[in-house]
């Protein structure tokens, strides 16, 4: 496969996964006047420790033990040893998810006390806890998909997932008046069904197997990434449990709003991007580092143009956005955004440089990493979030991003030498810092004007990487995308 192929099958890839995302954050922002006016703070810092609450149970059972499927799935030299792999895989997930579940059940009434408020609010951990089990249903079938390079039945399964949960969101919210419940319930019924369906699926092609080798070696690849998920965790949630110590749930809502601009950039920039290159570079891992460094190279430039314009672009539009899109009682989330939006982006590159880590298949340095990274976050929540709380909290999760990414990066490239070309990047992240900086100098406080000057700031920063970054392949390409946006996105997918 020559570059440019690999390029533009990167490219289509990142399309398609992207559209499915960029449908979704759509409907998100449609959603979030509704949302926000049916929906008090209070019950956004419900849905919020709800949250927190499945996240802590993965955390103990079933959190990266999937994580080496496209590994091993890639390794493995027959079809009989792929389907081993799969099928064990989700059998496995799904043993330990049912263990988690029974632990909700049975302590529902205490966590509800602890996290939600009081005993009454059992009930909805309980949903919870069944709900954790449904969602194991769909992950391993959807990696099978996606390392099959079917991107097409990737999106169209997100999208009818969407439409799904939307529907019964807009009627339970709306219609009913069930409040946060109404989030829980939908996700439940959704991946239920559609967890059931994509099972009973993956487990006729792959037929059920239980492999005891597989299930070995998924917990030794994995078991690392547990702990980097309980770090993950430490630094992703912990804030919350400050902030409602400090301030109460309401608090937790606004925080956890700005928190989901965060999540945005992700979305819609390095995951759909990710899922594209990321099975490619697994089965190109053998190649000579040179035609290795060569792709990655050129890669990580549009990577990082996607990132950064759109970090860039949540930046100079959460003003306009969040004035017209929310009620005024979670406008005071905008400040919190823009560090939130650099976390994110440090986020976005550690996830590019694990690939090191994990194709030497030495994923206890993502532990070593994330555990750092969560004591270093840690220690700046309690410095931090008494005195500037929001604010502080966002500060705190950029710098214990920064030391996962250092450690991430060096032990990386220690295990599997790569030339990402970082000086652009660093040119980039500049670039982008000196147009939000403009933008943050002359805010205006008109809406009309907040709009025009963020357009105004983004097609800055296209010219300037373009001029002073690009090479003139790369030039020509982002000419293109700003004169004729059709013709560009066609000879990026490759058409």
């Amino acid at each position: 496969m020559g570059e440019v192929a690999s390029v533009r099958q990167i490219g289509r890839g990142t399309a398609w996964y992207a559209a499915s995302v960029v449908i979704a954050r759509a409907v998100s922002i449609v959603m979030l006047p509704i949302y926000t006016r049916y929906l008090t703070p209070g019950d956004y810092g419900q849905i919020q420790m709800l949250g927190v609450v499945s996240d802590m149970t993965a955390i103990f059972l079933t959190a990266g033990m999937t994580s080496g499927v496209q590994r091993f799935y890639f390794k493995a030299r027959t079809e009989p040893e792929r389907n081993a792999v799969l099928s064990t895989a989700l059998l496995f997930e799904l043993l330990l998810a049912l263990v988690g579940t029974t632990i909700l059940v049975a302590f529902a009434g205490p966590l509800a006390r602890q996290f939600l408020g009081g005993a009454q609010n059992a009930w909805l951990v309980r949903l919870t806890g069944i709900d954790f089990s449904a969602t194991v249903l769909w992950s391993v079938p959807m990696m099978l998909l996606q390392s099959r390079g079917n991107v097409r039945a990737v999106t169209a399964v997100s999208l009818a997932r969407l439409a799904a949960q939307l529907t019964l969101n807009v009627y339970l919210i709306v219609g009913e008046g069930w409040g946060a419940a109404a989030m829980i319930t939908s996700s439940l019924v959704v991946n239920l069904v559609q967890g059931i369906g994509l099972a009973t699926w993956m487990l006729r092609t792959t037929g059920v197997q239980w492999s005891a080798p597989v299930v070995r070696a998924l917990r030794a690849f994995g078991v690392p990434h547990q702990l980097s998920f309980a770090g993950a965790f430490v630094s992703t949630y912990g804030d919350r449990f400050f902030i409602q110590a400090l301030a109460g749930l309401p608090a937790v809502g606004i925080y956890s709003l700005a928190y989901q601009f965060g999540f945005l950039l992700v979305q819609v920039s390095a995951v759909p991007f990710l899922q594209a290159w990321n099975p490619m570079r697994h089965a190109t891992a053998g190649r000579p580092k040179a035609e290795r460094d060569a792709l990655a190279a050129r890669v990580f430039f549009f990577f990082n143009l996607l990132l950064l314009t759109a970090a860039l672009g949540l930046c100079v539009g959460i003003d306009p956005a969040l004035t017209v899109l929310t009620a005024p009682a979670f406008r005071t989330a905008t400040a919190l955004v823009p560090p939130i939006v650099l976390a994110y982006v440090i986020q976005s590159w550690t996830d590019v440089v694990r690939f090191g880590i994990d194709v030497a298949e030495r994923t206890v340095f993502h532990a070593y990493a994330t555990l750092a990274c969560a004591l270093v976050t840690l220690a700046c929540y309690v410095l931090l979030i008494p005195r500037f709380a929001g604010h502080g909290a966002a500060w705190a999760t950029c710098i214990g991003f920064a030391v996962r990414f250092v450690l991430s990066y060096r032990w990386a490239n220690q295990l599997w030498p790569t030339d990402y070309g970082w000086r652009r990047a660093w040119q980039m992240l500049g670039l982008s810092f000196g147009c939000f900086g403009l933008y943050a100098f002359a805010r205006p406080d008109a809406l009309w004007m907040q709009i025009v000057a963020g357009a105004s700031v983004l097609v800055l920063f296209l010219v300037l990487v373009s001029v002073f970054v690009a090479s003139p392949p790369e030039r020509a390409t982002l000419r293109s995308a700003l004169g004729h946006p059709a013709r560009a996105l066609a000879l990026l997918v490759g058409k």
